[in-house]
């Protein structure tokens, strides 16, 4: 059993047949032929290859855009967390004609939320149990200490004004 030969077969080398991103034509296939799923929706088979090259592309590389018509865009859109409409799209930074981007959601309703408790007498944690119980997303510790501090220096401010205003009419 040991001086038994191996039977050693040579492995044909198999034919490549293409990967995903081939695209296959025949000789016979013409751009007016269709294929399953363009004829269950009924559209022609060259619309259906365009679609299926713009899916295959990947949206990347450096576009000149007017920025007018992304502003637009962005205040017409909502936000994913709170469904506020009037995203903002705001300049970053630049470097030379690189602009770095940054989308904020700057929902009033967050600040009304922190002023209502304000006006109720009560704290953070009061909004935490109610938006809890209401099974509505919390603002955070940090977040909702912000707001007041932003509503703290409008109120001071209209105050003062109020007070200077009384005190000429005096």
């Amino acid at each position: 059993m040991g001086n038994a030969k191996r039977r050693v077969s040579a492995k044909r080398k198999r034919q490549f047949r293409g990967n995903g991103s081939t695209i296959k034509h025949s000789k016979n296939s013409s751009a007016t032929s269709t294929n399953a799923s363009s004829s269950k929706i009924k559209i022609p088979a060259a619309f259906d290859e365009e679609i299926a090259e713009y899916q295959r592309k990947p949206l990347t590389g450096n576009r000149i855009i007017d920025m007018e018509v992304l502003l637009n865009l962005f205040l017409q859109l909502c936000c994913p967390r709170c469904f506020e409409e009037g995203i903002l799209l705001s300049e970053d930074s630049t470097y030379g004609l690189c602009s770095n981007f940054v989308i904020r959601c700057c929902p009033e309703v967050n600040t009304r939320f922190v002023y209502g408790m304000r006006q109720l007498g009560k704290d953070f944690s009061a909004g935490f149990k109610l938006c809890g119980t209401l099974n509505l997303p919390r603002l955070s510790k940090t977040a909702y200490t912000n707001h007041e501090n932003k509503l703290m220096s409008v109120i001071s401010e209209v105050s003062e004004l109020s007070m200077q205003k009384a005190a000429s009419e005096l």
